[in-house]
């Protein structure tokens, strides 16, 4: 497989030699196709071409191989690349500065089970219809990175933490080897290991996803293995041990998001802040233990010689709260589960280090992966690749919409719009990212306070006054985005509608009781 071998492309529309990009595969959201025809048309076409050799004398590989990494929860303000003042993340950040950084990556909203299907699929949670509670699995019908993959000679293996990532999903789909019975790294990584040395000489795509990060079911919220628990929390002086009358970890922050929902217990009062600086202390350890896990496995695709050419993705699909907005865990669409970490490293590492400050989305993924593999992403993807902006290049801006329905958010570059929150009753928010990118200042919020004490001091001339236009303003862009997200939602169910038209139903998803336990610790079920 090295030297200068002659490369057989699949619908290729671009080439990658030496891990550079020569062309940009044109990526948009096409009619509905059937997915086995266009997956046949992808084994049958073969575009020969010839593989150049790099300047450094060594061999080049036929296909990079592609490495697909989601860390569950994981907040991409808790990572020292991205600006956080503790050092959870050294591994990454190492692998940061041979990578590509994207500052603004917005989820899709859906959760784990929406987003991961979105990044599998590069299609939004409302046309792939795979989110909670509704259970329902991917059409077979519906192709997946993993299928296109493989149509092209690629060695497909998933080895993921089971909850909302379990195979029959759908997420099996191309996947040669789908190892989904869980146990965090400790348990997954030797399985990668073993399935690596099988297949580290061919093209591969390894799609790798832990819940290390994630709120535990264990004693504490966030249990981390080998006493990382203790690496950012040892001037803990309070008596927090994890439960509350009966409720422990998981299913404690979720007794309290309910407490607060109803009204009955104020967000302030669920921690004393001593309390809540220990939990994020033992969040930020499982980051620290998972970066080192990551630095090991990095050692190993180097010892078997395939990190330098690898492509190489760490992201994760959504963050995580801490009561920034009156809740726990992550059910709602603010910035702190919105944003996403994604690092690219590309085969090669060409163009290591850059940074991207424009507004992307999750469902990008797919068709930036297609394009450096030179695999032409099938006509359904909603996503675009990445490459261009990565190469300096101008990409036309696009909103991202996060959410399945009533409830969520849509993100511009300069502004976030939140529909509505967990409770459905508090009001929506607009919110101006340069000057507040914590959320803090509802700018809506702010013109019904004033209007209000302008109507009941019968101050009419207030209405000229141009801070008062402003806030009329801002009830205007609030009004165009919320209309925005609701004609793009309804395009949304509409693919969706017609992917399904004469298709076969799907059948939903029974789990078993043993993984409902494992939802419900990881604080998704009652």
């Amino acid at each position: 497989m090295f030297g200068t071998p002659r490369v057989f492309i699949s619908l290729a529309s671009s080439i990658v030699a030496l891990g550079v990009v020569t062309s940009v595969a044109g990526v948009s959201a096409g009619s509905p196709a059937n997915a086995g025809q266009a997956l046949e048309g992808v084994g049958n076409a073969q575009v020969a071409v010839e593989a150049s050799e790099p300047d450094d004398g060594k061999p080049a590989r036929r296909r990079p191989p592609v490495i697909l990494i989601s860390i569950d929860a994981l907040r991409a303000d808790h990572l020292g690349s991205y600006g956080y003042r503790r050092d959870t993340s050294p591994e990454l950040d190492a692998f940061a500065k041979e990578a590509v950084l994207f500052d603004q990556y917005v989820n899709t909203g859906g959760g784990t089970l929406g987003v991961h299907m979105s990044m599998l699929t590069s299609l939004r949670p409302a046309v792939h219809g795979v989110y909670a509670p509704e259970r329902n699995p991917l059409h077979p019908d519906r192709i997946t990175l993993a299928e296109q993959l493989a149509a092209a000679g690629y060695a497909t293996g998933g080895f993921v933490d089971a909850g909302y990532t379990l195979g029959k999903y759908g997420f099996h789909q191309g996947f040669e080897e789908y190892e989904d019975r869980g146990g965090r790294l400790r348990k997954i990584l030797p399985k990668v290991y073993t399935w690596l040395d099988a297949h580290h000489r061919e093209p591969f795509f390894l799609f790798m996803h832990t819940y290390d990060v994630h709120s535990q079911w264990n004693k504490l919220p966030y249990d981390s293995p080998y006493g990382f628990n203790l690496t950012f929390a040892r001037g803990y002086q309070g008596s927090f041990t994890g439960c509350r009358e009966g409720r422990c970890a998981s299913k404690l922050l979720r007794y309290l998001n309910d407490e607060i929902d109803a009204g009955r217990l104020k967000p302030a009062d669920a921690f004393s802040a001593a309390d809540l600086s220990y939990i994020i202390a033992l969040y930020d350890g499982g980051i620290r233990y998972v970066d080192r896990e990551l630095g090991r496995f990095f050692d190993r695709l180097k010892e078997l010689g395939v990190y330098e050419d690898a492509l190489i993705i760490v992201t994760s699909d959504h963050g995580e709260e801490f009561l920034e907005h009156g809740r726990l865990l992550h059910s709602q669409h603010y910035e702190e589960l919105a944003l996403v970490p994604l690092l690219i490293k590309l085969p090669r590492s060409t163009t290591a280090g850059v940074r991207v400050g424009s507004l992307h989305s999750v469902i990008d993924i797919m068709p930036t992966v297609l394009d450096v593999v030179g695999v032409e992403a099938n006509g359904d993807v909603q996503g675009r690749s990445l490459m261009p902006v990565i190469q300096g290049k101008a990409m036309p801006s696009l909103n991202v919409r996060m959410g399945t329905g009533y409830k969520g958010k849509l993100r511009t570059p300069d502004w976030s719009y939140v529909r509505a929150n967990e409770d459905y009753r508090r009001p929506r928010g607009l919110y101006r990212l340069s000057e507040d990118p914590g959320e803090r200042n509802n700018l809506l919020a702010e013109q019904a306070e004033q209007a209000e004490q302008a109507e009941q001091a019968e101050q009419a001339e207030q209405a000229e006054h141009a801070e008062h236009a402003e806030h009329a303003e801002h009830a205007k862009l609030a009004d165009r985005l919320d209309a925005e997200y609701e004609s793009g939602l309804r395009a949304d169910l509409e693919l969706k509608r017609r992917f399904e038209e004469g298709g076969k139903p799907v059948t939903p998803v029974v789990l078993p009781p043993d993984k409902l336990e494992q939802l419900r610790a990881l604080g998704y079920l009652e």
